[in-house]
């Protein structure tokens, strides 16, 4: 019988009862003998099974040990912070603020460089190969929700708030209360879900988190797998809050933590430093100068200058070495 499974104990015996009145007037009216049956028992009520259940250990106790400065709230605190400012200075004044006198207004004491790579997913990257539809497809699971609804509030949107919104939906996958989350459980759950490749490794491996996320945990985790936070700020804004040299050295490094190490050093204090290249390091293209006019450029080169051509499709390159100038097309002839 369809849902007889989620009937109270009090309604299954008066639903039983009544089949069993029913079974006896007809065996009564067309004379039939009852045949010794087992003694039927009730089925035991189906629950539902638990779709997201938390499966990293001592998470509170992990919270408590990293302080205010270690705890995922604190960072999706100063995201909104960055998000809701206009100004890029003041961007960076909010980035220096908190990594010199922490959460409570006294000494940062957490870990500096893994708040730079959670703050610059697009630059620190991470290969997780999940896009939107890939997104909606593990939660639509894992939420026990309708993978079209989800589709369809997704259309023009952000993905993010879409699997947010529909995680304070959820029947089966509830949010946390509160957040208990920390910096540490977040970068290690990212470290490892860009190793994973299976739809049912990733459902799993999603399970294990999405349990102590509140929806605004989950909202930012997202942002973090997609490489945007949205908050309108570069490396050079998140830079400049930690050195006033760290972005010129990140140019020629391109590592976060060297650069870390270089401007702040093992006593945590800040020091001058000069960038260096480093070889095997990807260089940035870098612009020349804005020029309105030619008679500007002129002034500005009052002994003369080098100028690249292009000649019919061929760029002619200036190329300098010492004192030496030299023309080359881009094949070097």
């Amino acid at each position: 019988m369809d849902g007889f499974d989620e009937l109270s104990d009090e309604d299954r015996k008066m639903v039983e009862g009544k089949l069993a009145e029913s079974e006896g007037n007809i065996r009564k009216k067309y004379n039939l003998t009852d045949t010794p049956k087992k003694p039927q028992t009730p089925k035991p009520v189906k629950k539902p099974e638990i779709e997201c259940q938390a499966d990293v250990a001592g998470g509170s106790d992990m919270a408590r040990d990293a302080g205010k400065d270690g705890l995922f709230r604190e960072f999706r605190r100063l995201v909104a912070d960055i998000t809701n400012e206009s100004s890029y200075l003041k961007k960076t004044a909010i980035v220096a603020k908190l990594f010199t006198h922490g959460t409570d207004e006294i000494e940062f004491r957490g870990d500096i460089k893994l708040w730079c790579r959670l703050l610059l997913p697009g630059v620190v990257k991470r290969i997780y190969n999940l896009q939107n539809k890939q997104l909606v497809t593990l939660f639509s699971k894992i939420f026990g929700t309708s993978h079209v609804n989800m589709l369809e509030h997704l259309v023009g949107g952000d993905v993010s708030e879409t699997i947010q919104h529909f995680f304070t939906l959820s029947k089966i996958c509830k949010p946390a209360s509160k957040s208990l989350l920390t910096l540490d459980i977040v970068d290690d759950f990212l470290e490892e879900l860009a190793k994973l490749t299976k739809e049912e490794e990733r459902i799993q491996h999603f399970k294990k988190i999405v349990s102590q996320c509140t929806p605004n945990d989950l909202k930012i985790i997202i942002r973090l797998i997609k490489g945007d936070l949205k908050m309108n700020a570069g490396a050079k804004h998140i830079l400049d809050g930690i050195h006033s040299d760290a972005y010129q050295v990140f140019q020629s490094a391109r590592d976060i933590d060297a650069v870390i190490d270089k401007c702040i050093g093992q006593t945590g204090h800040k020091s001058s430093v000069k960038a260096k290249i480093s070889p095997l390091t990807p260089v940035l293209p870098m612009l020349a100068e804005a020029c309105r006019s030619v008679e500007e450029a002129m002034k500005k080169c009052p002994n003369g200058m080098y100028s690249e051509i292009k000649y019919d499709g061929e760029r002619v390159q200036v190329h300098k070495n010492g004192s030496q100038f030299q023309y080359y097309s881009r094949s070097l002839k």
